[in-house]
């Protein structure tokens, strides 16, 4: 295996030493490179990623692979947990075009998302694996399947002990037509 350029802003190679053959390169990714996204991730330390990457002419193909982990915040009990993450990405990479010839050859309803365009002899590797670990964040985090969250009246976290909160059910804007519904039950049984 090769180390692969200075990660610095992205993974980024001369287009020029890149073999026509499958070569390997292993990169680690620090947290700081993820602070320049559109929105910054939850990354918790480096994340260590590989990949294999070759061209044919100025094409060139990239398949990698990162892992790491995120340290997010649970949704039910709001405890900080880390979460290991494994994604891997493949993109195709084409010297730029304009961007007015660009626009007019993409359909808007479907946009080739591997496809990373390159200029200046330089291509570089890191967007692909950013959008796959940017799409592993999960939306609704969960430190376990099972966490039972906070009590809703006190704040207990109910994984570490129990309260003696009566918590009723259902919006309270809506108990005159839960009567009306349970009398109509009632007046129904008694049928």
């Amino acid at each position: 295996m090769v180390s692969g350029g200075k990660p610095g802003p992205g993974l980024r190679l001369d287009v020029a030493d890149i073999p026509e053959e499958e070569k390997e390169y292993d990169w680690t990714l620090e947290p700081e490179l993820f602070m320049d996204c559109p929105s910054p991730l939850p990354i918790k330390g480096p994340f260590t990623a590989s990949g294999t990457v070759y061209k044919s002419g100025e094409t060139v193909y990239f398949s990698g692979r990162a892992s790491g982990s995120f340290e997010l915040i649970c949704s039910r009990c709001a405890k900080v947990f880390s979460a290991p993450v494994e994604v891997t990405a493949e993109a195709v990479c084409i010297p730029g075009v304009p961007e007015a010839e660009a626009k007019a050859g993409e359909d808007e309803d479907e946009q080739d998302t591997d496809t990373v365009y390159y200029s200046g002899g330089v291509v570089d590797l890191f967007p692909p694996l950013r959008d796959q670990i940017s799409l592993a964040e999960p939306m609704r985090p969960m430190c376990s399947e099972d966490c039972k969250g906070l009590c809703p009246v006190c704040g207990t976290d109910l994984n570490a002990a129990s309260c003696n909160c009566k918590v009723t059910s259902g919006d309270p804007r809506f108990a005159g037509l839960k009567q009306l519904l349970d009398k109509k039950e009632g007046e129904n049984a008694g049928s």
